[in-house]
């Protein structure tokens, strides 16, 4: 799928399971996006730095440093720019509600409806 240069976003996706990254980073790029991959937060942290990614899809429940720390750390170093969305298998209204608390702009579940994807994505 090609899609026009302007509409082309950087995606950063980050968990710790390399199943659900090829699986998501798969997807995004058949949307025709710029996919950027981490396999932990500290490591999402570094590269968002570099790489200055438009939405971060992460995993909220990693060692190293979990989704929490990981969005502080990018809204410092970032600011209000990059959408970031928490995914979590267990997306409680409690879970939802922390998240966002914690500076996520959403907390979807996993494993991602393609659909849901695409339309937030803007596909």
């Amino acid at each position: 799928m090609s899609r026009p240069r302007s509409s082309v976003k950087r995606i950063l996706v980050v968990d710790d399971s390399a199943a659900v990254r090829d699986a998501v980073s798969s997807y995004v790029r058949r949307m025709g996006h710029e996919v950027y991959e981490a396999p932990d937060g500290r490591t999402a942290v570094e590269l968002a730095a570099s790489v200055r990614p438009e939405v971060a899809l992460i995993d909220l429940w990693m060692p190293v440093m979990d989704g929490y720390q990981v969005v502080h750390r990018l809204r410092q170093e970032l600011g209000a720019t990059p959408r970031l969305v928490a995914m979590t298998a267990h997306a409680t209204a409690e879970a939802r509600a922390k998240c966002l608390d914690a500076g996520f702009d959403l907390c979807v579940s996993k494993p991602l409806d393609p659909a849901f994807l695409s339309s937030w994505l803007g596909a």
